[in-house]
């Protein structure tokens, strides 16, 4: 299986993927990063839900992140930690979507 900091490397790779491709707005993030793990769109149910979430994970003090990809580095650290466990969220809600 994989260990958590693998999982966690992924979740950050598609957070910097998300940062590249939708910017620094937390509705245009949550939008592409439901797109790119899900395959659709959020429901404005989803994303009002996402964007709540995304503001309760980020940390009051964050440290940058380790080994963070370019275009997440550029984030502020808490927006980037937010983002990254964010994006492991998603992952842990997509392996409905992925079946062997």
């Amino acid at each position: 299986g994989l260990n958590n900091k693998s999982v966690f490397r992924q979740a950050m790779h598609l957070a910097g993927r998300v940062v590249k491709e939708a910017g620094n707005e937390p509705p245009a993030q949550v939008d592409r990063a439901w797109r790119i793990t899900l395959g659709r769109p959020p429901t404005a149910e989803e994303a009002a839900s996402a964007i709540k979430l995304l503001d309760a994970l980020r940390p009051d003090k964050a440290e940058p992140l380790a080994d963070a990809p370019p275009a997440l580095a550029k984030l502020p650290p808490a927006m980037a930690h937010a983002l990254s466990k964010f994006c492991l969220a998603l992952f842990n809600l997509s392996e409905f979507a992925f079946v062997d």
